[in-house]
């Protein structure tokens, strides 16, 4: 199974890395990261040579304030979230099926998954009260591959071209 990233620099997530080990019980698994494209069994042969033809332009982004989805709290983009969004159709178009339907959840990194809606907005407040995250150049997106322990690892890189 693959998956399509943003990796943020260890840099662009301030305290967040402390938090996520504390509260996110996939953070052995995968490094912190913004999912481009779902998770997905490659249907085309070409998989790999796609995504390293891949031309698209580098862009600014960061992290923005703590929001709740469902039982997890997550990060969104407040700044380049319209660049991830068309990197991420150019994604689809370039690596999945065709026939696959496109992603409709918004782009964000989870940093925790907590057992109660008291919990979940305790954390969520704490915070709110930290400082704002830098913004980072995103360079590059990463490939990763699930192996049969369900730990995901970077196997190809893809650089993104300056303007």
């Amino acid at each position: 199974m693959y998956q399509v990233a943003i990796i943020p620099p260890i840099e662009a997530l301030g305290a967040i890395e402390q938090f996520r080990r504390l509260h996110d019980p996939g953070f052995h698994r995968v490094p912190a990261h913004v999912p481009l494209l779902p998770p997905f069994e490659p249907v085309r042969r070409d998989v790999l040579a796609r995504f390293d033809a891949l031309r698209a332009p580098a862009f600014d982004a960061r992290l923005g304030a703590p929001t709740i989805h469902g039982t997890s709290l997550v990060l969104t983009l407040a700044e380049g979230a319209e660049q991830t969004e068309a990197l991420r159709e150019f994604l689809h178009t370039a690596l999945l099926d065709p026939a696959a339907p496109s992603a409709v959840a918004e782009p964000v990194l989870l940093i925790g998954h907590f057992p109660s809606a008291a919990a979940l907005e305790l954390a969520r407040r704490g915070l709110v009260a930290t400082d704002s995250l830098p913004q980072f150049a995103v360079t590059q997106v990463t490939l990763l591959l699930e192996d049969v322990r369900g730990i995901w690892h970077p196997v190809r890189e893809r650089v993104l071209r300056s303007e």
